[in-house]
């Protein structure tokens, strides 16, 4: 069992940190724990376990993860079962206070009205390089994160500022890289969709956070094949029936990823969509009322 036997802390003592960001805005913090732990946990059993931060400006307070294990020199390959865990370590007081400072300096979530750039010459064509109307468009096209950017800066730069003047004067904080914990601000997307939005110190620019888009029911937005599934199994759920924009985007962005779709028996006034795969493998989605 777990409490029975001796512990080894792996990440006490490691002056390290990892480089990313995990992010868990609006959270609780067995959430943010959960986060932590899982990023933790990826990590093999014998490699160097720096304690994973996890920040939530939004609710003001951040957690660290540490891991354990419950190999010592008793342990047995051969006929133990092997366990990992993560553990919760003490947050220091200059994290907490960098934290706090950035969620007094946080604007409102920032409401993005859609525009586009014209082309030069005469033939009149948008460029589609400017603010687009859903969250979905900024996934599908790069080029418009520019645009993004410079409109969320125009409410979010006392939040930036605010950041890189107090790291100024109270960095470096040992075991916590700043640089992976930049201030997050949420942008609104005229359809309803939103998603959150990071300072890059090295873009000099606000890029949203993987992970953080959602749409108007609250599903995260896959932009990627690995998305889809997360960790293996992921339900996407739509509370207005079969025939809503939101699911209409979706099924469009799954098609965009080569995800198949299937169909799934049931009846009702709700549509959910079912993702899975197993390691490799691609994911399969099956979508049925309920």
């Amino acid at each position: 069992m777990r409490h029975s036997i001796a512990l080894l802390l792996l990440s006490l003592g490691v002056s390290g940190t990892t480089d990313a960001s995990n992010f868990c805005e609006n959270c609780t913090t067995q959430e943010m724990f959960n986060v932590g732990e899982r990023a933790t946990l990826k990590i093999a059993w014998n490699r160097p376990h720096p304690p994973v931060y996890v920040t939530n400006f939004s609710s003001n307070t951040a957690v660290k993860v540490g891991y354990a294990n419950n190999v010592d020199h008793n342990f047995d390959w051969e006929f133990d079962l092997f366990q990992a865990w993560g553990v919760n370590l003490p947050v220091e007081s200059q994290v907490f206070d960098y934290v706090a400072t950035v969620h007094a300096a946080l604007p409102a979530p920032i409401a993005l009205s859609p525009n586009a750039f014209m082309t030069g010459g005469t033939s009149g064509k948008q460029n589609r390089s400017g603010v687009p109307e859903s969250v979905y468009d900024s996934i599908s096209t790069p080029s418009r994160d520019r645009a993004i950017s410079s409109e969320i800066h125009k409410s979010a730069a006392r939040v930036k500022q605010t950041a890189l003047d107090w790291l100024k004067f109270n960095n470096p904080i040992p075991g916590f890289n700043p640089n992976a914990h930049m201030p997050l601000v949420r942008a609104n997307f005229a359809d309803g969709t939103y998603a959150y939005y990071e300072w890059d110190i090295g873009t000099q620019l606000w890029k949203r956070k993987h992970g953080s888009a959602r749409d108007v029911h609250d599903n995260i937005i896959p932009e990627n094949v690995k998305d889809v599934a997360g960790e293996g199994h992921r339900i996407y759920e739509f509370v207005n029936g079969g025939n809503t924009p939101a699911l209409a985007q979706f099924l469009y962005r799954l098609r965009e990823l080569g995800v198949s779709v299937g169909t799934a028996p049931g009846t009702g006034t709700r549509t959910r969509v079912a993702c899975s795969s197993a390691g490799n493998e691609p994911p399969v989605c099956r979508i049925m009322a309920y």
